[in-house]
């Protein structure tokens, strides 16, 4: 049976803090899964909403990773490569991840409802041409492209893996993503305007969003029941030429 909590994988990046606070702002509780939960803002650690368990994402660790999505009804993954450290990854790093640990578990414990991240980069049969993303994509790919072919075979696993094919999830994919994770940085930027969501290309669409905007927008999806992005693979944006909003 799914249980009361929120799981976020990927808390102690800069992206990962933001939905942390935007959790705590609307008092939902939460369960972080970290290698290294220091990283955390003290704050944040003493929160009443927020429990830390540490760990890894290797066998030795599962008992762990169990015991935190066990007590969840759905997960925020913002794990992903990390630019500088790309040469450590195989292709399918992080695909591996989902499809030999954490969808197992999830199906183990009735938990129904992932949010995992990819990136623009990735290609959907609806998408149009947009020359920012491709000028990004072939940066990305000249440069990092062991990072690409993880996100490449995140896309892959969602769409192919059978146990994915039992959850509601939504693989969302990123833009550039600005801003810091201070507490002044998300307020600001949760405010910043509207979100997009959908095709790359299609009207509203842009290449940048706010670290702030970004986690109001998980939390939104994370608690959605309608199922608006059940088994899809929306790009993630601010709106083209949105305007600041009043969060609440």
């Amino acid at each position: 049976m799914a249980g009361s909590k929120i799981l976020v994988l990927g808390a102690t990046g800069p992206t990962g803090i933001n939905v942390l606070r935007e959790l705590i702002h609307r008092k939902l509780s939460a369960v972080v899964y970290a290698r290294t939960p220091s990283k955390i803002p003290p704050e944040l650690q003493s929160s009443p909403y927020i429990e830390i368990i540490q760990g890894e994402f290797r066998a030795s660790d599962e008992p762990a990773l169990s015991r935190a999505i066990a007590q969840c009804y759905a997960v925020i993954s913002l794990i992903g490569p990390v630019l500088g450290e790309v040469r450590s990854y195989t292709p399918t790093f992080f695909a591996d991840i989902y499809t030999q640990q954490v969808l197992p578990l999830m199906i183990q414990h009735s938990v129904p409802r992932i949010l995992a991240m990819s990136t623009v980069s990735v290609y959907r049969q609806e998408d149009s041409f947009s020359f920012l993303r491709w000028l990004n994509s072939l940066v990305i790919r000249l440069l990092f492209s062991t990072a690409q072919k993880n996100m490449f075979a995140v896309e892959a696993a969602f769409d192919n893996d059978k146990q994915a094919h039992e959850l509601d999830w939504t693989v969302y994919r990123m833009v550039i993503v600005l801003g810091g994770c201070d507490e002044q940085s998300w307020q600001k930027d949760r405010a910043a305007g509207e979100m997009y969501a959908g095709p790359v290309g299609a009207k509203g669409f842009s290449l940048l969003s706010r670290r702030g905007q970004l986690a109001r927008w998980l939390v939104d999806a994370a608690l959605d029941k309608n199922g608006q992005w059940s088994q899809k693979m929306p790009a993630v944006s601010r709106v083209a030429g949105g305007k600041s909003s009043k969060a609440a």
